[in-house]
C-alpha cells in the first residue's frame, strides 16, 4: 500500500521513540484509501498471511484506522491517516511513532492467495 511521496516528512520523522524538542512537519494530513479486489472464482487469501484483521490506532497527535475484509470473492482494503497538528509535541511523539511505524509496517504487507479448498478441480 503505497503512500504519496508528499508523506515522506511524516513517515520517516527519526528513529528515536523520545523527543526533547518537538517535531515540526509540513502540515497537518487527511489519507482515505479504499480498494475493492475482486478474487478469481475459486481463490481465496491464504489465512497465515492474513493480518491482523482491524488496526485502530488514535492519540492527540495522529490516528490509523486499517480494515481488510474478504467477503466472497471481494477483498475489500480501507485505510485512513490522519496527521492532527503540524507541530508534535515531545510529551506526544511516542505514540505519533508507533502509528507512523505501523503506517510503514502496512506498506509492506504482502497479501498471497491460493486455490480454494471447494473451488480445487479435481
Amino acid at each position: 500500500f503505497s503512500h504519496d511521496k508528499r508523506m515522506s516528512d511524516y513517515l520517516y520523522t527519526g528513529s528515536s521513540t523520545k523527543r526533547k524538542y518537538q517535531v515540526m512537519l509540513r502540515g497537518s494530513w487527511f489519507v482515505e484509501f479504499q480498494e475493492t479486489l475482486k478474487l478469481p472464482k475459486g481463490w481465496r487469501l491464504k489465512e497465515k498471511n492474513f493480518p491482523q484483521a482491524s488496526v485502530e490506532m488514535d492519540n492527540p497527535a495522529s490516528s490509523l484506522k486499517f480494515t481488510l475484509k474478504q467477503q466472497g470473492r471481494e477483498l475489500k482494503l480501507t485505510e485512513k491517516i490522519i496527521i492532527k497538528r503540524r507541530r508534535v509535541m515531545p510529551e506526544n511523539y511516542s505514540q505519533f511513532k508507533q502509528v507512523i511505524d505501523k503506517i510503514k509496517e502496512l506498506q509492506n504487507l504482502r497479501l498471497e492467495f491460493v486455490p480454494s479448498e471447494h473451488g480445487r478441480s479435481k
